[in-house]
């Protein structure tokens, strides 16, 4: 049995106990908490009071945040005139459309949305939505697809915050509020790298949700989600904060989510996850789940990076983000041995980019942020979170861990440019070393060929050998060796040297990729 198929099965299994799971932790906190009573008293009235105030407790959690809480209906006219079917999510059956998920994400990865059609969200036809005209009865007519979802009213004069996907090119967007009451909303603004939009409402008086203070959210919190799965109107499940700081999850561009196993299903999305008090922490995204449905592993946006977003749509329709001008990488066990420090300690600068903020404060390639703004880092995806969350012209205080010691810096960051960069071309092949890679100097044939600039220097990679070392290492034809061993190399020969007399600790190499460049740690076979 393969690892896929393992994943699999745990998840189908666990997606059968999740039934069971409320009821057998209600009572078991329950008896644990009143062991002492029961020890001294045979009745079982002090357990009782316990588990009830539990259930109170998730209960004014509810009521707080459920008249913040709509149902969002959107409609779109699908581009497509084809007869359709409906299908689970994520299908993609007569050349319908599915949601946009990045490669090798979409097995793991689902919105909350089920259905098919065009966009995220699209409902069975065979429910009386979006039924086409039958093949032999006139012209086909472009049919309109349904989708659904939640959302959270952030001002009392109707603006509501909701996830980017919900509302992403709608032609219509239905609010329901909790009395039932409903009204057509228009966009205000649509942040797709933080899967978050903002939606108007003409009304007064609304209760608005209160945001918490993420910082105090740890791992074993208890935690409330309300919305509309499946269509089923301001639904209540419960469960706990799983974990924080998530990214590589694969559905937005910054990501920093809350982990959680309470149930969320396929409607949750863009409703709110609170805390007891019924305080919004985080705003539901994402699942992981191979069946559609819960697994017991959600992500929510966390509720800072979500304030940030809305007020930046709500004053100028588009949000602008912080800059460092940095390349960043995890610090992995290797790297972190190479640089004498503890793994995830933070965050390793494979490059700073010239003239850039952090240039400009003082940052060096091989500095490891520890944190910004006092905020501990662990990972890329945290400092990118973070830093994005500032405004362009804002200071950032970082943490650096430089040869072992810690020192501060202020960086004034810039706007956030535009990205992307080049496919790297391929190249013949050469002899390889002990590494796997095949390395020459760079000269004007070079230059042309991996079409690098003229103050390029260092070493080009010509070739990387197949299951070698170097392949392990994520290493590519036209990656451009800078150092090695924490020293400027131009020489073939030498480097060649080097990967021969290489330990099994490994060599640090230092190389560039495009405009990034980064670390890495490669360990010859043994």
């Amino acid at each position: 049995m393969n690892s896929t198929n393992k994943l699999t099965k745990a998840g189908f299994s666990s997606g059968r106990r999740v039934r069971f799971s409320a009821l057998a932790l209600f009572a078991a906190v329950g008896t644990t908490l009143a062991a002492p009573a029961l020890a001294a008293a045979p009745d079982t009235h002090e357990a009782t009071r316990i588990a009830k105030s539990l259930s109170t407790a998730f209960r004014s959690a509810a009521s707080t945040i459920s008249q913040s809480v709509v149902s969002i209906r959107v409609s779109k006219k699908s581009t497509t005139p084809a007869a359709f079917r409906g299908r689970a999510e994520g299908g993609n059956e007569n050349g319908q459309e599915t949601p946009s998920l990045p490669p090798g994400t979409e097995k793991f990865f689902e919105r909350f949305f089920g259905g098919s059609g065009g966009m995220p969200g699209m409902q069975d036809p065979s429910q009386g939505q979006a039924q086409p005209q039958n093949p032999g009865q006139g012209p086909r007519r472009a049919p309109v697809m349904m989708g659904q979802g939640s959302g959270v009213i952030a001002t009392a004069d109707g603006s509501i915050v909701t996830n980017a996907h919900v509302v992403d090119g709608a032609d219509i967007i239905t609010v329901a509020l909790a009395d039932g009451t409903e009204y057509e909303a228009k966009l205000v603004g649509i942040d797709k790298d933080a899967d978050l939009a903002v939606i108007k409402i003409d009304a007064a008086g609304l209760a608005a949700a209160k945001f918490a203070d993420t910082e105090e959210v740890q791992p074993g919190d208890w935690c409330v989600a309300v919305g509309n799965p499946f269509g089923l109107d301001h639904t209540v499940t419960a469960g706990v904060v799983s974990a924080k700081g998530r990214s590589g999850v694969g559905t937005a561009a910054f990501e920093d989510f809350i982990q959680t196993d309470t149930p969320i299903n396929p409607g949750n999305s863009g409703g709110p996850l609170v805390n007891l008090d019924g305080e919004v922490i985080g705003i539901n995204t994402a699942i992981r789940s191979n069946s559609g449905g819960n697994e017991g592993i959600g992500f929510a946006i966390p509720a800072p990076t979500v304030q940030s977003v809305m007020h930046e749509l709500m004053t100028k329709g588009y949000v602008e983000r912080g800059y460092l001008g940095v390349s960043i990488q995890p610090l992995t066990p290797d790297l972190a041995a190479s640089m004498g420090t503890k793994p995830k300690r933070g965050v390793l600068l494979g490059d700073v980019v010239p003239g850039g903020p952090g240039a400009k404060a003082g940052l060096l390639a091989g500095d490891i942020v520890t944190s910004v703004n006092g905020q501990p880092v662990t990972d890329p995806g945290q400092l990118m979170s973070r830093i994005a969350r500032l405004n362009p012209g804002s200071s950032a205080k970082l943490g650096v861990l430089r040869d072992g010691k810690e020192e501060a810096f202020s960086a004034t960051l810039a706007k956030r440019p535009g990205s992307g960069s080049a496919p790297t071309p391929a190249a013949a092949p050469e002899k390889n070393n002990k590494l796997g890679l095949s390395v020459q100097s760079i000269d004007k044939s070079m230059r042309e060929q991996f079409k690098l600039k003229d103050d390029e220097s260092g070493l080009a990679v010509t070739d990387v050998a197949a299951g070698s070392a170097a392949e392990a290492a994520g290493l590519q034809p036209g990656d451009v060796i800078l150092a090695a061993s924490g020293k400027a190399i131009t020489n073939a020969e030498q480097f060649n040297e080097l990967a021969g007399a290489t330990s099994e600790k490994g060599l640090l190499l230092r190389i560039k990729r495009g405009d990034n460049a980064r670390f890495v740690v490669v360990k010859p076979e043994r």
